[in-house]
């Protein structure tokens, strides 16, 4: 499974330069979503949208956002504003029809960054009919 896991990472990253911004403009489904450490069932089927280098969804009535700036070896930083205001690092995983984001906060921020990840989301890229809501 490990092995598995690894070879998973490696394949996505693997022809990616340095600097590099991967493709991920377009409409998302949240698959899965946790803050804190805890799974955030009232996130998962929205629709996150990805332009410019931010993803924002509607979760609980708010409008949430991160300005994501990609680095090498997979890596991101997010800068949160309204809700999700903060500073963010972590890592990324790209796959065909996935996104995955584990970030947690900037040292020094509380109630954040206790867990596994501040943030982390799944997310899978609508096609065809999935785009309807």
């Amino acid at each position: 499974m490990i092995s598995l896991f690894m070879a998973t990472v490696f394949l996505c990253g693997a022809d990616e330069k340095k600097g590099d911004a991967p493709k991920v403009e377009g409409r998302w489904r949240i698959v899965y979503a946790e803050e804190g450490g805890r799974r955030n069932n009232a996130w998962e089927q929205r629709v996150a949208v990805v332009r410019a280098n931010a993803i924002s969804y509607e979760a609980e009535g708010k409008t949430r956002s991160l300005k994501l700036s990609y680095g090498a070896n997979q890596t991101v930083k997010a800068v949160g504003e309204g809700e999700t205001k903060g500073e963010y690092s972590g890592v990324y995983i790209l796959g065909k029809d996935y996104l995955c984001l584990s970030l947690n906060a900037k040292e020094g921020d509380k109630g954040r960054g206790e867990s596994s990840g501040s943030f982390i989301l799944i997310l899978r890229k609508q096609r065809g009919e999935d785009k309807k809501e």
